[in-house]
């Protein structure tokens, strides 16, 4: 883990709000409003949670620009590791001062930057810092150049993870000549707060749950959809309909989900969804 400064941040980690600044935020989300619309999430309440995330990134760090990524995904995060594949749009949650073009030009400089998504996932270091990097990743002259373009000289990446699970990344860029070696914060507490705040956000709770069935209870994929759509009170022909998968297959579905829950009814199915909800 690559750290930039330990200074404990004492009482200034305790009023971190007060960084919080009104000003409008570049927001791209081409595909969060996608996934939040299907999961029946109200899109405000992401929203809100990702900003200050983003805003505390800007203000409380001194940061140029800031972006959230999401990588919540095992079909995500398996693209990325193994074909190092370039950013989408549906990736990013929201970006601040940062600019369209530095987005839409990555992709060529990928390969080049030490802290691409693809490294972080594969390693999973919980705080990385650009400018303190050593090693065999260092060589990253062209990376730097091309942070220059856009008037940034350094880099910070929070991997925010639950139950283990990465879930999303947090990148604060400086601008001009500066580094984060020069901010005297315990980062390591930053983290756990990022972290921590981060949890609320309803794309972690909907984490946490798939874990849960899936860890615990021994649901697959195609389980947990059918769970969810149980949940929501969808009869075994509604399941079909939207699974697009035959009813036969969808009562064999509905009966290992109950046997693997050890719950005796569809009603006890959805008090176990709500529990699931509350952990």
């Amino acid at each position: 883990m690559a750290q930039c400064s330990t200074e404990t941040a004492g009482a200034r980690a305790n009023t971190i709000s007060e960084y919080y600044k009104k000003e409008p935020l570049n927001a791209v989300r081409s595909g969060i409003y996608t996934m939040i619309k299907a999961s029946g999430i109200h899109p405000g309440a992401a929203d809100k949670v990702v900003d200050e995330l983003v805003r505390f990134g800007l203000n409380f760090l001194g940061g140029h620009a800031a972006a959230l990524f999401w990588v919540g995904s095992h079909a995500l995060q398996n693209t990325l590791i193994e074909k190092e594949n370039r950013i989408e749009k549906d990736h990013v949650m929201a970006t601040a001062r940062l600019s369209h073009d530095y987005i839409s030009h990555y992709p060529m400089v990928q390969a080049d930057d030490p802290l691409n998504l693809s490294y972080l996932l594969k390693w999973r270091p919980s705080i990385s810092c650009l400018s303190t990097i050593h090693g065999a990743r260092a060589n990253n002259d062209i990376y730097i150049q091309f942070l220059s373009r856009f008037g940034m000289s350094d880099e910070l990446t929070f991997l925010l993870s639950t139950e283990m699970e990465p879930v999303a990344v947090l990148s604060i860029f400086k601008s001009g000549h500066a580094t984060f070696q020069e901010t005297p914060v315990d980062y390591e507490a930053l983290h756990r707060y990022v972290e921590f705040n981060f949890g609320f956000h309803p794309w972690v709770a909907m984490v946490k749950r798939q874990h849960l069935l899936r860890d615990i209870h021994g649901l697959t994929p195609k389980e947990i959809e059918v769970f969810t759509l149980i949940e929501e009170g969808a009869s075994n022909a509604d399941i079909s309909a939207t699974l697009n998968i035959a009813l036969s297959t969808v009562k064999t579905h509905v009966i290992h989900i109950l046997d693997k829950t050890r719950a005796g009814s569809r009603n006890q199915l959805s008090a176990l969804a709500r529990r699931l909800g509350s952990e």
